[in-house]
């Protein structure tokens, strides 16, 4: 029996800022990412800004979390690190080898291909 296994496209966290930006654009909202250290804590590595007061409207966001709430990650689509992904589709290895849910960057799966 054959199983087909889903290959998931790879998008880039950055690619993945600037979609969910453009979609929080129409309600004066953008996706920000912490610089400093010490407010991550109390605001996580991203936060939600609204423009028109200048004022923090969401803490501790996940990019791929509310890409997908904003229809801006569809379904058969992976967030990756660019370099991860080019490394992938050069030596033929499923993307979805490369995004875990745990949010490692490193490849869930236990195949010695992938290590």
């Amino acid at each position: 029996m054959t199983t087909k296994t889903a290959t998931k496209i790879p998008v880039t966290e950055r690619a993945l800022i600037a979609r969910i930006n453009r979609k929080l654009q129409r309600e004066g909202e953008a996706l920000k990412a912490l610089r400093g250290g010490l407010a991550r804590r109390d605001l996580g590595e991203f936060y939600v800004l609204g423009a028109e007061k200048n004022r923090i409207v969401k803490t501790h966001v996940s990019p791929e979390t509310l890409g997908r709430e904003l229809d801006a990650l569809a379904p058969w689509e992976a967030v990756v690190e660019s370099s991860a992904a080019v490394e992938a589709v050069s030596l033929g290895k499923p993307i979805n080898h490369l995004a875990s849910s745990s949010g490692s960057r490193r490849c869930p799966c236990s195949s010695t291909s992938c290590r």
